[in-house]
Formats: C-alpha cells, structure tokens, sequence
C-alpha cells in the first residue's frame, strides 16, 4: 500500500493568548507548519518558548487561561478526506474527544504527574484501549501486555497489576508510551518522550517508534531539546523562540547549512565527543550574577586531587519487600535488591555522573545518600574539609545543620513543587528554615537565583503551573543552589 503523501497537519498563522490579570499575553504569535503524512516534524526550542502549548492545541487541551485568537490548524488523516480545523472546534464535541487519544494522541513530557496514582498501570493503559476500540475485557488485557512488552517492561504481566509510585520514572515514561501508541494513532505528539530513560532504553524506545510509525504510517510530531534524538529520528525540523517559527527545513538542510543566528547557536550548545576536557559549551545568553554579600560563603580552595574525598560511600545495601497478592491464604512477599553493596567516591569540585539503565538503583542510591531512606548496610562519609561526618548517624540538629551542604534537584519538577506556593515562597523556603538572611535579603537572593537559571524576576509572584516543564526544573535547580 503507497503512503500518502498529504499533510495530516497544516498549521497557518496560529495565535495564541494567555489571560493575565493585567491583559493578555501572547505565547504563540504567527505559527505556520506542517506534519506530513508518515513523516516526523522535530518542533524544537528552549524551554518556554511555545512547543507544548501548539501541541495542547492541536489535541483540544489547552489550559483555561489560554486560547487561540487566530489561525489555523487543518488535519486531514486521509489524502481524500476533508480538513477540519481543530482550531475552530469545540473542544467538548464527541467528534473531538473520538480524535484525541484514538486518532491523535500524545505521550506527555511528566510521567509521574500524568498517571492517576489510584489506579494501576494497566487498567490507565487499557482504558484508552477500550474507550476508542471495540476490544473485549480479556483481548484488552493481552494486547496491553503485548504493547508493555514492546515498550521494554522487564516483567509486562507484573507491571499490569503495578501501581505507578512502585515504577521508577523510566518505567512511568514507558507507560505513557504504551498509552500513546496502544490504539495506533495516525498522529502521535511526543513531547519529550525519552527525558526519563537512558540512553539504551532510550535507542530502543526510539527504534520501536520508528518500527511502528513505518508499519502504521504514523506522523509524529517530536518536540524535544536534544539534537541528537532530532538528528536520529526526523525529516523535518521546525525552530521555534518565543513563540515565533524562526526557520524551518529538512534534516539535512538545518544540520548541516542552519541560517539563524538562534539555530547556530542551538547547535553550538550541544556536546561533541571531540571536545577537550577544558572546552565548554556555547549558552545561548551569558548570564551574569551578584550574590548578596550576606548570603555569600567563604569556600577555601581545596586541592581535589590530594584531599580527602568530599563523600565516600562504602558498601551501600537497600533491599525492598514486595507483598504479591491473590494467594488463597493472605498474601505473599519477596525481597528485591535495589542497591547492592555500592562504593564510590565524589572529590571536592569534581562532577561525578552516576549512570545506569531506569530501575537500575541510582535515585534509591541517592536518596540514602541525602537521608530519605535508611540503608540496610552501608556507610555514607561528609568530609567538611575540616573532619569527617558519619551521615547516617546524624540526628536531630545537626542532621539540620547537615541539610545546607548538600541539595537534591529531583528527576519530575512538577510533583516536587507545591502548587500552592508562588515561586518566592519555594525560593525563600530552605533560606527561611536555615535562618539565613533577613525577609529582604531572601528576596533578593531569590530574585538572583532566577536570574541565574535563565528566569525574569518579575515570575517570583507566579505559581509552577503556569510554567512549561523545563522552566519548572529551572526553578527546582534554582531551590537547590
């Protein structure tokens, strides 16, 4: 059967506005674009700059302050077809939720916020099975085992009855993947769809994709900042800042002749294997920063290849219980190892990359190192530069105290910042519970953190919701420093 050739997305002069208290704020000012049929667009760009609420649009799920004020969004899922503006639909039409999730759907860029905590994995993957297939209940639960194994579940019947707190974020992230793809979309948007994988997990979700978008000629719509997973996986690339399209091409024509001057600097901020261990990357803008003279902190410099290491972790174990239930007397349990017998060394200054495959034990290895969980064996030395701290064996106030040197940005920015509290209240938090500096200085300093991180300081009064993804982890980089 020959592909079609047509588009199954037209984008033409798109507008859209977000309702502020003092007016309108336009996010997306002229955007024009296509998705061919079969084909994969990489919509890419820094964080903020419009790439998920174009997707939210063309689905029917903005947010409720936001809105299109002008263009168009065509689809076409046939060459015969007739195009429907889905910007002029209502998004509560039966025809319209029939096209999301069945004909369009999406794998969203936070796994762990998107997934209903009180359900399990399989009965979220299998709804949207059943909601756009006529499928019956046993059939249902096959084919999601079959696409759970497919997405790289190491145990799909296991993960069925799993709920998502006990997945780690690569496994939450290939769920989402296996709700996206579960009902053969005609068009798939993948907003970040491999942020939580690595990098093997990360080639064989990718090749899946690209084995299904062939089978199924499936478009994909790729929204992503890494250039590598644009270089591998699209044929065409569209370049979006601040809302508007800056240039547009194939993959060839962006790569290898970018016109730009933000392209060329996209391209210049990426990693090469043939850097030299002193060369640094190319940002986008220079940031310069002052901190407070009160918040400041003497640092003497350390020789890090003669001192003593900053942190030693010697012998670290974790095991976890895992009840199984359905036994005809109670329940059942077995020991899973998450962490065994772990050594490593961190040196004053030095950046230290803990690296495995998701699941593999690294965030349980962290948070023992930052307290959260206790260790069933193990030892976790802080050398101050002065003597030596057994962290394990703090307690009470010095615990606290221990609390200042060493912070944790977490792997989901969304769940780890309290949507109650504006971005001032986050940023001055661990400042106010460590009594460091008066109520002004902390706004101050919570005013340069954001600098420092890329952000305006006139966003502090602003709540993490209304915040794309990237600029919320921003925002828990700036909590951490």
């Amino acid at each position: 059967m020959p592909k079609s050739t047509h588009d199954i997305i037209r984008v033409e002069n798109l507008e859209i506005a977000i309702d502020l208290r003092g007016g309108d704020l336009n996010v997306i000012r002229g955007a024009s674009f296509r998705i061919p049929a079969g084909k994969t667009v990489a919509l890419v760009g820094e964080s903020g700059s419009g790439k998920s609420i174009i997707a939210q649009a063309i689905l029917g799920i903005t947010p409720r302050v936001a809105r299109v004020t002008g263009g168009h969004i065509y689809f076409r899922e046939k060459a015969e077809d007739t195009p429907i503006d889905l910007a002029a639909m209502d998004d509560d039409l039966p025809e319209r939720r029939a096209l999301r999730g069945g004909t369009i759907s999406i794998i969203f860029q936070e796994p762990m916020t998107s997934l209903s905590p009180l359900h399990t994995i399989g009965n979220q993957v299998e709804e949207a099975l059943t909601l756009h297939r006529d499928v019956e209940k046993g059939e249902a639960k096959e084919v999601t085992c079959q696409m759970f194994e497919l997405v790289g579940f190491p145990d799909p019947k296991r993960a069925y009855d799993m709920y998502p707190m006990e997945l780690s974020g690569g496994l939450r992230q290939r769920a989402m993947i296996a709700m996206a793809l579960i009902c053969h979309p005609a068009l798939l948007i993948a907003d970040e769809p491999t942020t939580a994988l690595d990098v093997s997990m990360q080639a064989k979700i990718l090749g899946q994709l690209k084995i299904l978008q062939k089978k199924l000629n499936m478009a994909v719509l790729l929204i992503t900042h890494d250039l590598g997973v644009v270089a591998n996986m699209a044929d065409e690339v569209v370049v979006i800042y601040h809302g508007q399209i800056m240039e547009a091409g194939t993959i060839e024509d962006i790569f290898s002749n970018p016109q730009h001057v933000y392209l060329k600097a996209l391209l210049k901020a990426v990693p090469t294997l043939t850097m030299g261990k002193d060369e640094k990357l190319q940002s986008l803008r220079d940031i310069e920063h002052v901190i407070p003279k009160s918040m400041q902190r003497s640092v003497l410099p350390v020789d890090s290849s003669t001192s003593e290491p900053l942190l030693s972790v010697r012998n670290l174990h974790r095991t976890f219980t895992i009840k199984k239930q359905g036994m005809f007397f109670g329940s059942s349990s077995r020991s899973v190892t998450a962490v065994s017998h772990m050594n490593f060394d961190v040196r004053r200054g030095e950046c230290f990359g803990l690296v495995g495959e998701s699941g593999c034990g690294k965030t349980t290895t962290i948070k023992m190192i930052m307290r959260a969980l206790q260790p069933d064996m193990g030892e976790i030395i802080y050398n101050d530069g002065e003597r030596n701290q057994d962290i394990l064996a703090l307690r009470g106030r010095a615990l606290k105290e221990f609390r200042k040197k060493m912070q944790m940005v977490f792997q989901d920015p969304f769940s780890s910042l309290s949507p109650r509290s504006t971005v001032l209240t986050i940023l001055k938090e661990p400042l106010q519970v460590h009594n460091i500096g008066t109520s002004r200085e902390q706004t101050e300093y919570a005013a340069e953190l954001l600098q420092m991180v890329g952000l305006q300081p006139s966003y502090l009064n602003r709540y993490p919701h209304s915040f794309s993804g990237g600029q919320r982890q921003r925002i828990g980089i700036a909590r951490a420093l």
